[in-house]
């Protein structure tokens, strides 16, 4: 249940550049982040008409664009909004997250076919090998990140903020957990993922400095780091994926509630 955790961590996993596996890889955690807004999608729908107790016909919320740079920024962004009810806002984000996971498996399949051109056709580096690999490795792990972070940041939102019935009827926010029982683990989850982040940032820096530097010393220096922080980001994803299943299942035991009042109703 709830495949985007799993997405989430087969992003975080950074194999050598120049492996068109990695890519796949990437494309695979793309795709399974994809399903699992859907699924984080259909959650929220059930949590609302159960809030409401109403079954109302709710339009499909639509966004442009990916949300800039810092799609985390743009996340909190939009879930912080005064204007907007707050089950619009959870869409807004599903959707945008829905969006660059779509682009990611897109950049992702095509990086994997470039990559394997130099991996199993001109089966050579050589200076042209290494500039696409570094190329092709800084866009797709920008986008891992991206999406990683951006997930991270709707969990975030979510249990800061709870919709809730206000006088007038309308739908605003109060200060209650609404997706996990346990917002500790969401707090965890992030701390490691910046951490893994780090550790993955240095070991693609290093890498690149490895294969591009023509001085002996230099390259002998950036091998070592990117060895070290791509021994530690292997680590820290597998400290990442126990965390997330902590999150995963905290929202397991909160949202049994909606799922009841669903079908009761």
């Amino acid at each position: 249940m709830y495949l985007i955790f799993l997405g989430m961590t087969v992003l975080l996993i950074q194999l050598p550049l120049d492996w068109s596996a990695g890519y796949v890889l990437k494309a695979i955690g793309f795709a399974l982040c994809a399903a699992g807004t859907r699924e984080l999608g259909e959650l929220c729908v059930r949590q609302y008409d159960a809030i409401k107790r109403k079954d109302e016909e709710r339009p499909p919320v639509r966004i442009s664009g990916l949300g800039g740079i810092a799609l985390w920024k743009n996340v909190r962004g939009i879930m912080e909004e005064k204007s907007t009810d707050f089950q619009t806002q959870r869409e807004r984000v599903l959707s945008l997250l829905e969006r660059n996971s779509a682009v990611g498996t897109a950049v992702s399949a095509l990086s994997a076919g470039l990559a394997a051109l130099f991996e199993f056709i001109i089966r050579g580096r050589g200076t042209a090998g290494n500039i696409t690999a570094c190329v092709l490795g800084m866009a797709v792990t920008a986008l891992a990140l991206r999406m990683v972070f951006g997930a991270i940041a709707f969990f975030d939102a979510n249990d800061l903020l709870m919709a809730a019935d206000d006088k007038d009827g309308s739908f605003v926010k109060s200060r209650k957990l609404l997706l996990t029982d346990n917002r500790t683990d969401i707090l965890r989850m992030k701390d490691i993922g910046n951490k893994t982040a780090l550790c993955i940032a240095v070991g693609l820096l290093s890498d690149m400095i490895n294969r591009l530097a023509g001085v002996q010393g230099i390259q002998d220096v950036a091998g070592l780091l990117a060895f070290m922080s791509k021994l530690t980001a292997y680590i820290m994803v597998i400290t990442f994926a126990v965390r997330a299943n902590s999150v995963r299942h905290g929202i397991i035991r909160k949202n049994g509630e909606y799922t009841e009042v669903t079908e009761e109703n």
